[in-house]
Order: C-alpha cells, then structure tokens, then sequence
C-alpha cells in the first residue's frame, strides 16, 4: 500500500502562497478539517491534478472551458502551478505548461479518486444504480470482476471437459459392452468381466498381435506378386498379338515374293528359247543399247 509524506502546492487555486502538508506517518487514513475557505478543496485540487490532471471542482459551475484557465491562484500565471507528493514509492510533480498538465515522472503515477459534495448528495438522495457509480471509483471492484470473469471461463472450461469425459465414458462402455457380448457374456456382469480382462497377461496377445501382423505383410506381399503376375500376362498376351500380327505380315511377303520370282522364272526362261531360236540380238531389246560384255565380264562396243 501506498503510504503518503507529504504533498507540497504552489499558485493552484487559493494557494496564494507555496504550502506544505504533512501527513502522519504509519497513519492508514487522513483527515483534514477546517472552516470554509481554509484550503480543503484545495488540497483535493491538487491531488486531482496529479493524478487525473484535471480539477473537477470546477465543473458544472457555469464556467466558460476550457476551465484550466481559472486552475492558478490570483495575480499568478498557469505557468507558476506546482504540485509535488512525496510517498513511500517515490516523488511526483504536477505543473501546467499551455493548458496540459505535465507529471514528472510518469512511471507509477498515483491513482486518485474524488468523492465531491454534490456526489455525496447524489449518493444519499439517488438509487442504487446511481449510489454505485458514485462509490464505483473507491472500491477495488475491477479485480474482483476479472476474478469472477475467471472463475466462470473456468467453470464453463471444466463443464466442457465434463461434458467430453462423459462422452467418451459412454463410447467405451459401449465398447465393452460389444466386447462382453462376443465373449458370451460371462457372468456375474460386464464390468467385472472388463476388469478381469485387463489384468490378464498380454503376453500371448502379444504373440497373436505379432502373427497377425506378419500375416498381414505377407498377404500384402502376395497382392503384390498377383497384380505383377497380372500385368505380365497381359503383357505376354500383347506380345502374341504383335507377334500373331507380324507373322500374318511375313507370311503375306513371302507370297508375294513366291508370285514375283514365279513370273521372273517364266520370263527369263522364255527369253533363253527366243535367245537359242534367233541368236543374240545386236541391240538390248529393253534399253537399246548395243554393248556386250566379253568373257570376263567388262562392257565392250559391238
């Protein structure tokens, strides 16, 4: 907790003069007293423009805003207000400088919170709505929102998770139950047939996992090798076409070339009896060209 020293003001308001309160040391509350016109507003002015830079007292007064220009005392100059609160957790210092207030420094800068006569009148005379607002600012109500804020994320957050847990709670059951019956539904009741099921030894489990599990690689294995074995059966059976198709192809040449060296024969044979009844002509009768070849095979001129 805070604890105050003392707060110094100069030239803000009625301080005509530069003065000093002391406050008790150790003392958790202060109260200060005295006639009208003895300086109590302010003093309430001058923690109002340290905290809240700002001096409320003069709102509402039919004053023409903005109304800083009546925050400084007479026949001095905004300028020359200063505020100073010495406290456990440090020094701070209001001074207005063209109408804004400056505190130095503005780290830690204190919370201040000011209950008005008319405020107090309104609390007394208003309803319970009005009464809160006014006394809002006294209480540490923000921590205690943001607690119950809290409390109820975590109340829905645990809801929720119930919610989950008794859903799968029934997933399970239904399991089991699904379990207890493929089993014959041993007696005395499904619960204890559960809870004897899983104290048994895994160890032959294991072992039937274990076969499963290699079973299952081998039959992989095997529908492999089958769809391989089918696609080269469907391979070699397109290689016989081709080869049926290639074969039809070779048999159709060799036909052809039967008929072509058929006619070749015939004619050449003729060509030879014509040759032996009239001798050799002096020209080709194809060409016309009237060269020969000797025996040795060279071309010479007739």
């Amino acid at each position: 907790m805070l604890r105050l020293f003392s707060l110094s003001l100069e030239a803000l308001r009625g301080a005509t003069q530069p003065f000093v309160l002391k406050f008790q040391s150790g003392k958790p509350i202060t109260i200060v007293y005295g006639e009208n016109g003895a300086g109590k507003s302010t003093i309430c002015d001058a923690l109002d423009l340290l905290g809240n830079s700002e001096v409320s007292s003069l709102k509402g007064k039919g004053l023409t805003p903005p109304t800083s220009r009546y925050w400084h005392a007479a026949n001095r100059k905004p300028s020359d207000i200063k505020v100073t609160l010495t406290a456990t957790a440090g020094t701070w210092t209001a001074q207005v400088a063209k109408g804004k207030v400056l505190v130095t420094p503005t780290e830690g800068r204190p919370t201040v919170a000011i209950l008005r006569r008319h405020q107090i009148l309104d609390l007394i005379a208003g309803q319970a709505g009005t009464r809160y607002e006014a006394v809002r600012p006294f209480i540490g109500i923000d921590g205690v929102d943001e607690s119950e804020r809290k409390l109820r994320d975590l109340i829905k957050d645990v809801q929720n998770r119930l919610e989950f847990a008794k859903a799968r709670t029934g997933e399970n059951l239904q399991t089991i139950e699904g379990l207890w019956k493929q089993a014959g539904s041993p007696r005395p009741s499904m619960l204890v047939w559960a809870e004897t099921e899983a104290k048994r030894h895994t160890g032959e489990l294991d072992v039937c996992i274990a076969l499963i599990a290699k079973y299952q690689k081998q039959r992989d294995l095997l529908t492999s090798r089958t769809r391989d074995l089918a696609a080269a059966a469907e391979r070699v059976e397109s290689a016989g076409r081709a080869l049926s198709e290639a074969e039809t192809k070779l048999k159709a040449e060799l036909e052809k070339a039967a008929s072509g060296s058929q006619e070749l024969t015939q004619l050449l044979q003729t060509a030879h009896r014509l040759f032996e009844h009239q001798g050799p002509p002096e020209t080709c009768p194809l060409c016309g060209s009237s060269r020969r070849q000797d025996e040795n095979g060279v071309n010479v001129a007739a």
